[in-house]
């Protein structure tokens, strides 16, 4: 006579799901019904086990899958078991690209390495990486687009997590890398140092350097640039700024001294602009880097951006005469060049405020001397002493006015060559306060 125990397992398995199906319920019974049947006695458990795994992570619905219950769980028997079954240890609980568009919102789309993150289980986190699990970043669907490695410093997980992450071919999610890196960067500084090093797109590599320099962070930076991906010279971002401008933007003398030994450096690079490293450098009054830069064979300290910029014009409109003085000791700077309102170096001078210093005035006589034109006019038909009367700046004024130009000769000789009609005679019309 026939047992129980001689019937097919699938028998078996169907006999328990006509026993859990509810009279008045057209779906199927969940799975949990099953897994109480079979624990009812342990040589049911031994007999249907293996067939009832098979049944779930071949013909049960995705999201029910063993294995994401398993990770979400903490049961690392259970992931096991299911992965000697033939478990897909990536699979998420969605049976195609559908599910992501249909049921974003109602339902949690993730694969079991987030579940185990998310929850905290390391174990079962180490098992999956031993096992080669996905190390694409894909975002999960409906938790803010984060990857694996991300989650790590969401949750604040421990560094040893995040390194193995790392070690396994995790990233960042690339479409937010520079927010991600930036959050990682403040709590888990060894761990950006990994994903700097291991970091093999070039772009993804430039991103981290330039969050490192924009911190204030120059190690960070440092360890990008050790990695032979970085790039100092490519232009990036709506600026086009290589990261040697980028560095000299945030005053970083240690960065740019770094990326000046690497063989691709261009110290000539223009951004968007047409503004060189030595534009922007002049631009913020960084006397040490501006002096680096004068220094590099191959450097262009007179050339001229779209807007007919010079780093010398630059230095003068941001009161930085300090370098300014440095780039005047470059045989090709030319004192003559007008910008393209026709503004020579007098007409810059004299809109800034700075130009009531005593060492302002030294300046002024110094760029008459070498052969800045008084007399060159603006779009509008000022010349510089119209401009300094219209800003005050009456003692550069009262020098502007009584100056003559002496062709060939320094500021202050009694010798003349050719006398030209001394300022005041030129703009005679003009008239100075009352100071």
């Amino acid at each position: 006579m026939a047992t129980f125990e001689a019937l097919p397992q699938e028998i078996v398995i169907a006999i328990g799901e006509m026993c859990a199906w509810p009279a008045s319920s057209e779906e199927p019974p969940p799975s949990k019904h099953l897994a109480a049947l079979i624990r009812t006695g342990r040589w049911l458990y031994n007999l249907l086990n293996a067939t009832l795994y098979r049944k779930n992570l071949k013909q049960g619905e995705p999201l029910d899958s063993c294995v994401l219950w398993a990770a979400e769980n903490g049961r690392l028997d259970t992931i096991k078991m299911a992965v000697s079954f033939g478990a897909d240890l990536n699979a998420d609980g969605a049976r195609d690209e559908s599910d992501y568009i249909r049921d974003r919102k109602t339902k949690c789309f993730q694969s079991p390495l987030i579940r185990a993150l998310r929850k905290r289980h390391e174990n079962i986190v180490y098992y999956l990486l031993d096992m080669g699990v996905d190390s694409d970043p894909r975002p999960i669907r409906d938790w803010d687009d984060m990857t694996a490695l991300d989650i790590t410093t969401y949750y604040y997980l421990s560094d040893k997590i995040a390194l193995a992450l790392v070690r396994t071919g995790h990233r960042l999610l690339s479409l937010k890398w520079d927010v991600g890196f930036r959050e990682l960067a403040d709590r888990k500084i060894k761990v950006a140092q990994a994903l700097l090093e291991a970091c093999d797109d070039a772009s993804l590599l430039n991103q981290g350097i330039r969050c490192g320099i924009s911190m204030g962070n120059d190690d960070i930076a440092t360890w990008g640039l050790q990695n032979p991906l970085a790039d100092v010279s490519t232009r990036w971002g709506a600026g086009g700024e290589t990261l040697l401008h980028f560095a000299i933007r945030h005053d970083s003398l240690r960065l740019v001294e770094l990326m000046l030994t690497r063989p691709e450096v261009n110290v000539s690079a223009l951004d968007n602009r047409g503004r060189t490293p030595l534009h922007t450098a002049a631009s913020r009054g960084n006397y040490s880097i501006v002096r680096l830069l004068l220094a590099q064979p191959g450097i262009i300290a007179a050339g001229k951006s779209i807007d007919g910029e010079t780093p010398l014009s630059l230095a003068i409109s941001e009161g930085n005469l300090h370098c300014a003085w440095l780039l005047l000791e470059r045989p090709e700077v030319n004192l003559e060049d007008l910008q393209k309102n026709g503004a020579t170096l007098l007409h810059i001078l004299c809109q800034n405020t700075f130009c009531q210093r005593d060492s302002t005035l030294d300046f002024v006589c110094y760029l008459i001397d070498h052969g800045c034109p008084l007399d060159a006019e603006l779009d509008d038909g000022r010349i510089a002493l119209d401009v300094a009367i219209g800003r005050r700046m009456t003692r550069i004024a009262r020098l502007l006015r009584n100056y003559t130009i002496i062709s060939g000769f320094g500021h202050g000789s009694s010798q003349t060559c050719r006398i030209c009609r001394p300022i005041d005679q030129l703009r005679s019309d003009r008239t100075l306060g009352s100071k």
